[in-house]
């Protein structure tokens, strides 16, 4: 097995089938010219002309392909989920699916591994939102006697995290919980024929990018205010709420 691989290497490299259809045309032509008492010329002329049509028929043959090829709107939800879990098998990204929701046809738990990042891609199933797939990430800052904030600091702070996960093209929302504050950063993609991995895939990025951002100014500032805080986590899990701009 080990040789046949070798050996099919061989023949796909490119200074290989340069040289081969080299020859090959070599061979034709000397057969035609000595054969069929055709010159030269006539002989080239046809093997332009064949490999024009060549040409268009593969051209052809991609375009059908591509107009009868499954829009992605048309894609049944098992077809959508198995094409976004296709998105996301890229090197240094962790993906495992979460378990099944009453409330989410499908939902992944995505960690890139070079910085344990994790964000939540999943796909709702109300009316409204089931044209989106969404994805979002949060951190959970756990509450201490120091740390208290008033309206107005939160306010101040909140402010910062909307100018730079602006920047990064993504929307954040602080979520007030018994035990601390929870800071969620999320962009909704709507699922058009034209999107593809590419667009998918930098949209992800995007919410990792505001994730990391938010963290930061949220620290900083908090030290600014002569404040102490517990360690900030990644909180894992799907949202069953939308998240209010």
């Amino acid at each position: 097995m080990e040789q046949s691989n070798k050996f099919t290497d061989f023949l796909n490299h490119p200074i290989i089938q340069l040289l081969g259809g080299s020859g090959i045309i070599a061979v034709i032509t000397w057969f035609v010219t000595h054969m069929a008492k055709l010159p030269v010329w006539e002989i080239w002329l046809a093997i332009v002309f064949a490999i024009g049509c060549g040409l268009w028929i593969t051209n052809q043959i991609a375009i059908w392909r591509e107009l009868h090829q499954k829009r992605l709107t048309k894609l049944s939800d098992i077809e959508l989920e198995a094409t976004v879990r296709k998105w996301l098998d890229n090197p240094g990204m962790a993906v495992t699916r979460l378990p099944d929701n009453e409330k989410a046809h499908f939902a992944f738990l995505v960690e890139y591994t070079d910085n344990k990042t994790k964000i939540v891609v999943s796909r709702l199933k109300s009316d409204r939102e089931k044209q989106y797939i969404a994805i979002q990430g949060s951190i959970t800052v756990a509450s201490t006697k120091e740390a208290e904030l008033s309206e107005s600091q939160l306010e101040k702070i909140s402010r910062r995290i909307g100018l730079e996960t602006a920047r990064a093209n993504v929307y954040f929302t602080v979520v007030p919980f018994p035990s601390g504050r929870n800071i969620r950063v999320f962009s909704w993609v709507p699922l058009y024929d034209e999107l593809n991995a590419s667009f998918f895939n930098d949209e992800c990025l995007n919410v990792t990018k505001g994730i990391v951002l938010a963290r930061y100014i949220f620290a900083t500032s908090l030290e600014e205010m002569g404040k102490t805080i517990q360690q900030i986590s990644h909180e894992e899990g799907v949202r069953n709420d939308s998240p209010k701009t």
